[in-house]
């Protein structure tokens, strides 16, 4: 049964409205697909009621195309998640050309946010 985090009729795929990214840096919407990937495993391999839910409401999906669309429609959902993610993973041990690649990402992605709730008018 999915819990109560995860509504069942917000990460199935149906008429509302898709949501969008503005903008996110590669690594971290990277790591966004991969945690809704993760959640879409963990979802449909505990619950036969939100799978059978998810096969009724795309029947003419195959298996793969359900993931795809699931991971498309909750990806931005899990923005949050991957940014602290990957700034947890800056503590541990790992090769420093990765930790730079990582704190890029973290700081161009930081812009981009500040950008997105405080845009300057350019005149």
């Amino acid at each position: 049964m999915a819990s109560s985090k995860y509504k069942l009729k917000h990460l199935l795929p149906d008429d509302r409205p898709k949501p969008s990214v503005k903008a996110a840096h590669k690594l971290i919407w990277e790591t966004a697909k991969a945690l809704a990937g993760a959640t879409y495993e963990n979802l449909m391999g505990s619950s036969n009621k939100v799978y059978k839910e998810m096969c009724r409401r795309t029947p003419s999906m195959t298996p793969k195309q359900r993931e795809a669309e699931f991971v498309r429609l909750n990806a931005p959902l899990h923005l949050e998640a991957a940014r602290a993610t990957l700034a947890q993973m800056l503590s541990g041990p790992l090769d420093s050309h990765i930790k730079d690649e990582i704190h890029l990402a973290l700081t161009l992605d930081a812009q981009l946010q500040r950008m997105r709730k405080k845009p300057r008018w350019m005149i």
